[in-house]
């Protein structure tokens, strides 16, 4: 029997360009990560015990792009995935983050590559199911409609 269980997030990562127009942030996993080696994807991780969801992503952004956010939504969406190593179904919320145009991304070592891209672009790149509706929910729901109702957190 497959077990269910909610212990990673997932967190799509937006910024402004000079255009005033959406560029989301991808990255490209390392060849050596057990699961989905090599492909682009948006940033997760898993939770530790006692963190809540939204820490966990805070978190992970910080260790995956050393990026802070200066705005947090919820996106009301949450990814379903099957990871065959541990034969579980993992629940993920997710979340989105702005961060400002001239902030500098640095990857950790779980990753070897990232680009900025608009939204055509990111969709064309990711490869999982659940990256991809959660970025065109981000985009149809919240920010296309410039929405506060997700909205966790702002510090523009």
């Amino acid at each position: 029997m497959i077990e269910y269980i909610s212990n990673t997030i997932q967190a799509h990562i937006v910024r402004k360009n000079l255009d005033n127009q959406f560029e989301f942030l991808i990255l490209k996993r390392s060849n050596y990560t057990n699961i989905y080696p090599g492909i682009w994807q948006v940033i997760t991780g898993t939770i530790k015990d006692t963190e809540k969801p939204l820490d966990c992503a805070i978190r992970e952004l910080l260790e995956e792009t050393s990026l802070t956010p200066c705005k947090i939504w919820k996106i009301p969406y949450v990814a379903l995935f099957y990871n065959h190593l541990d034969n579980r179904m993992h629940t993920s919320p997710v979340f989105g983050f702005m961060v400002n145009m001239n902030d500098t991304v640095r990857i950790s070592n779980e990753h070897t590559e990232f680009k900025w891209l608009k939204l055509d672009e990111i969709l064309a790149f990711l490869e999982l199911p659940s990256h991809i509706e959660g970025t065109k929910i981000f985009f149809d729901y919240i920010l296309s409609k410039n929405s506060q109702i997700f909205e966790i957190q702002s510090n523009e």
